[in-house]
């Protein structure tokens, strides 16, 4: 009774639950063969309730209740095979089963829907399906409508689901006014659409077009006409004549919901998918450039291990798949590919970086600034990947265009001949007796043609502009984590972990000047703002071209500007950090043998571990806080000596502070100078920034060296 409780809840018909079960239903047939008009009179629904209910019952029948039993007014014949497949998506506890569904009746949509039912997804947020190899399913609205055994679903099928908000969904154009393509014509030719046959049109050749041709396409097949695309050249306004298009010739029409000019022409990097669990702005451009990063500095090789290890933690084959085209390859993505990195990559990242109850150190990081962590997790994952091998991380290319360059419209197999060939040319071939090489028949018939499924279920998953999908080949030898992961080290570890990757490390604008910088660097736009160095503007010392990955575009900037907007003036890197810092604090701790004593008389507690607690529980507080600090430590007994440079890592200050023992005299004035001196440089470098220094010491100078 769960089931009918979520049915009603979903159709806002919940406040019925108690009536319905009255009535005698039992689970969600009841309400399509059971309950009655005069049924839902007497329960007192509405006009507009009514209508709710009748959604329910298509809702019912699309899904396809338990044994199918329930038919239309039309009953369509159902398939007498059975059919069931699984189900899995991120930290699934195990594959879940499906069955009930007719692969004949029942299409992707309807998949899509029961799965969304299934884990009781709100009406807010909706499924990406992928292959169990990592191969985007549910890209294009239009195919989504096409059957299971269409789309080549095999009884028995492993399913991966990422679920996402809604709006990140491509959807079907709004149906249209259709226009006319009424046109008189005596000149007939045929047209060839793609899996779904031919169609012959009366047209003019004088006067018709390719578009006025697509609308008579449309008419004639019910095909929508936003899915129809002529493969050859052609421009709106010339006519079939100026084509060389005669009567009785054959034009070829693909399908694709979006045309090859959108969105599938933008660059992955780009501001433009929202993650399930919401993040900060500088978060979206911290993530998105050092991705760009990786793909610009690192062999092919390094980038291999790292997905291979992504792939074992995660086992998320969706997201390693979409990693190897993005930075392995360098190609474009669908847009569930990148839905499936941007919501993969925060789980993961979710779970490297410490949360509230991991005891990994005082140090957590909220849900929404894991992004905004992104550099560490990086460092992290590569310093693991160096030392990992890459052994199953093989493709093979399958090529989906014939040998004229043209996507296959319907790729068929001859015998004998391990490659696919355009149906339309192996039948021009047997129609004019000419051989194909290779072939084991000595007269090929078209009856000995076999379909090509394999390179049909690409083409109906894969948009246009991808011309060779590479298909992971060893999904049945790697077992992954499901994101169940143990991490050791503290954070303070993994930002350590960032200065042993220099692409990740956030460059000042003015070393930009240098004539030597031309590989690609992390550089801050502003504040909230992390974008990336592309090269130096030609015939400027000044002026550079960065890619604002928040928008997707190149801009020229000005360096001195950057620094100004920025408040970060270094000339150089040796102070390391990934944000301006708004406060420089200078600690400076006396460490002479009178640190040895306790505090008061019989207090219990040594001076120099009253100061470790103290500093101990005011660096835990700034980490809790976030401060936009950076924290410097110096030590002075004898000697003065700089103990921890300033740094936004308080976890390493936290060390250096614990490590401190009492020994020799008290250099207090030396000590100050030197804290003044660097407190200086930081001013050169942030002019913004407030400085100050916390000198804690128990008695007066005994120096002899400085006088202040």
């Amino acid at each position: 009774m769960g089931e009918v409780l979520k049915l009603l809840e979903r159709h806002r018909l919940d406040n019925y639950y108690d009536h319905f079960v009255q009535l005698g239903v039992k689970d969600e047939r009841d309400f399509v063969d059971s309950v009655t008009e005069e049924d839902l009179n007497s329960l007192g629904l509405s006009h507009v309730e009514k209508n709710r209910f009748s959604a329910m019952k298509s809702f019912i029948l699309r899904l396809g209740a338990p044994d199918q039993r329930v038919h239309t007014v039309m009953p369509v014949q159902k398939s007498l095979e059975f059919f069931s497949l699984k189900y899995t998506y991120p930290k699934c506890p195990q594959p879940k089963l499906v069955k009930d569904m007719d692969p004949g009746q029942n299409t992707m949509e309807d998949l899509m829907l029961r799965i969304c039912h299934l884990e009781n997804v709100g009406h807010m947020k909706g499924v990406c399906l992928y292959t169990v190899d990592g191969m985007p399913l549910t890209d294009d609205p239009f195919f989504n409508t096409w059957s299971l055994k269409e789309r080549h679903i095999p009884n028995g099928s492993v399913i991966y689901a990422i679920f996402t908000p809604k709006e990140n969904l491509a959807e079907a154009p709004p149906a249209s006014r259709r226009e006319s393509a009424e046109t008189l014509g005596e000149d007939l030719i045929r047209c060839h659409i793609m899996l779904r046959g031919d169609y012959e049109l009366m047209v003019n050749l004088e006067s018709d077009t390719i578009n006025s041709v697509r609308l008579k396409l449309a008419s004639a097949s019910g095909i929508p006409l936003h899915v129809l695309h002529y493969t050859g050249e052609h421009s709106g306004a010339d006519t079939l004549q100026d084509y060389g298009i005669s009567e009785g010739s054959t034009l070829a029409f693909s399908l694709w919901t979006l045309s090859d000019d959108t969105p599938y022409k933008e660059t992955f990097f780009i501001n433009d998918v929202v993650p399930s669990v919401q993040q900060t702005q500088k978060g979206i451009s911290v993530f998105l450039s050092s991705l760009y990063a990786l793909k610009s500095h690192y062999s092919s090789r390094l980038l291999k291990k790292l997905i291979a290890y992504i792939r074992k933690l995660t086992g998320c084959n969706p997201v390693a798949q979409s990693l190897h085209q993005l930075l392995c390859r360098n190609e474009k993505m669908t847009r569930n590919q990148k839905i499936a990195v941007v919501e993969g990559l925060y789980l993961l990242f979710r779970e490297l970086l410490p949360q509230l109850g991991s005891q990994r150190g005082q140090k957590n990081i909220s849900d929404l600034d894991v992004f905004e962590n992104s550099l560490y997790c990086w460092a992290h994952l590569i310093s693991v990947a160096k030392k990992r091998p890459s052994d199953h991380e093989n493709y093979a290319p399958i090529s989906l265009v014939s040998d004229d360059g043209r996507r296959f419209c319907e790729p068929v197999r001859v015998p004998g001949v391990p490659g696919a060939f355009e149906r339309s040319y192996v039948l021009l071939k047997i129609k004019d007796g000419e051989k194909i090489p290779n072939c084991t028949e000595q007269v090929l018939r078209e009856t000995s043609l076999q379909k090509a499924a394999d390179i049909e279920k690409l083409l109906l998953s894969l948009p246009p502009t991808i011309k060779t999908y590479p298909l992971w080949i060893n999904h049945d030898k790697t077992t992954g984590q499901n994101f169940q992961i143990s991490v050791q080290e503290t954070f303070g570890s993994m930002v350590e972990a960032l200065t042993l990757v220099p692409c990740l490390n956030v460059t000042p604008p003015l070393p930009l000047k240098s004539l030597g910088v031309s590989n690609t660097q992390l550089v801050l736009l502003s504040e909230d703002n992390l974008g990336v160095y592309l090269h130096k503007d030609k015939g400027s010392t000044d002026m550079i071209t960065v890619y604002d990955c928040l928008d997707g575009k190149e801009k020229t900037v000005d360096v001195n500007v950057l620094a100004a907007k920025t408040g970060d003036h270094r000339d150089d890197q040796s102070f390391v950090t990934t944000r301006t810092p708004k406060e420089a604090i200078l600690v400076l701790i006396d460490t002479s043998s009178s640190m040895e004593e306790e505090c008061y008389r019989n207090a219990g507690i040594k001076k120099i571990n009253a100061v470790k607690e103290l500093f101990h529980n005011f660096a835990s507080r700034s980490m809790a806080y976030d401060f936009h600090h950076v924290i410097g430590l110096v030590k002075f007994d004898t000697m003065v000596k700089t103990l921890h440079a300033f740094t936004e890592n308080l976890e390493k200050f936290k060390e250096h502070v614990r490590s401190l023992e009492p020994n020799g005299c008290t250099l207090l004035y030396d000590a100050l100078r030197r804290g003044v001196l660097e407190l200086e440089k930081v001013k050169g470098k942030f002019p913004d920034c407030r400085l100050r220094i916390v000198c804690l010491t128990d008695g007066n100078d005994s120096g002899i060296f400085t006088c202040l």
